[in-house]
């Protein structure tokens, strides 16, 4: 099985070209006062669990399936903790705490959700979609334990505690989606299409929350800043091509092998720049960081497709 990279390319386009319009809509004070802030926490507690929610439900069920859903789950927390161990090395060279923090959290986690599932959709079919669902919930599981553990260092403010880690935005709604999957409760049409609206509204919103961050950045420090580039070097080649090499000795599918290529090389989270507004760390470096990642992402997401499907030609 091969990709088309250049419709990956487009996908990832599509959703610059809406930062983009974030952009200069803050530019234009379409912003004013804590608005990102309220759009970020509708993403995080509205959107997000339906997206989630409706990529599992769409799907028509079948064991072999579910079976293969929570093969995604595992495969996801086996990669998301080889990533969490290269993020943590690659940036012990970051003297600033709050930007370690920012780069290890972006380094170790990827856009599977809000970017993911609608790439992976336009890749694969629905099943992409349904694949990156259950990867998400490893995302989460990952991203509400040791993700919130690395932007609670010194914070005596964020807590990790055991109800935060089980019920948080991304289990409860993960948990809900698969009892609806297994048991096959019809879900009507209209109700099934207003979960899908409400998920929808994800990428668009998180895009322009990080092109209205953006847009709070000095022209000058946006393309000068030497730490940004080492980190989406780290992100966008150094993870993607460790993990992708080490699952291809692993032994996975060909089909496997190429979604694991496109999601573990996606630029990272838009949780990265809504954390860093929601616990007040670095929001701008935040958004810059995941800004200059997606934007280079157009180009290193096809080159890291390209590098797995060498690796099944060997």
């Amino acid at each position: 099985m091969t990709l088309d990279t250049s419709s990956v390319g487009y996908s990832v386009l599509t959703m610059l070209l809406v930062v983009v319009v974030g952009y200069i809509a803050q530019k234009l004070n379409f912003f004013p006062g804590d608005t990102r802030k309220r759009y970020s926490d509708l993403i995080i507690r509205i959107g997000q669990p339906f997206l989630i929610v409706g990529s599992i439900t769409s799907i028509e069920y079948s064991s072999e399936k579910l079976k293969d859903g929570f093969f995604v789950l595992f495969l996801g927390l086996a990669t998301i903790a080889l990533a969490g161990v290269i993020a943590f090395f690659a940036t012990l060279w970051m003297k600033n705490k709050d930007e370690r923090k920012i780069a290890e959290f972006g380094s170790m986690f990827s856009n599977c959700g809000f970017m993911g599932i609608p790439v992976l959709r336009a890749l694969f079919g629905d099943i992409g979609a349904f694949w990156a669902a259950f990867y998400l919930i490893a995302l989460n599981l990952c991203q509400w334990t040791y993700g919130i553990y690395i932007w609670s260092r010194g914070r005596d403010d964020i807590k990790l505690n055991l109800k935060s880690i089980l019920l948080n935005y991304g289990t409860v709604p993960s948990a809900i989606g698969i009892l609806l999957f297994v048991t096959r409760v019809p879900i009507p049409d209209p109700v099934l299409d207003s979960i899908n609206y409400v998920g929808s509204l994800c990428t668009p919103i998180s895009m322009l929350v990080i092109g209205a961050l953006i847009a709070t950045i000095e022209p000058k420090r946006l393309v000068t800043n030497v730490k940004i580039y080492i980190f989406c070097i780290i992100k966008l080649f150094v993870v993607p091509f460790i993990v992708i090499t080490v699952c291809h000795f692993v032994g996975l599918s060909n089909e496997m092998m190429l979604f694991i290529a496109v999601i573990c090389s996606l630029p990272s989270p838009s949780n990265v720049a809504m954390f860093g507004e929601k616990f007040d760390i670095l929001p701008d470096f935040a958004a810059h960081a995941v800004g200059m990642g997606t934007i280079l992402s157009t180009l290193t997401v096809p080159i890291m497709v390209r590098y797995a499907e060498f690796l099944l030609s060997l």
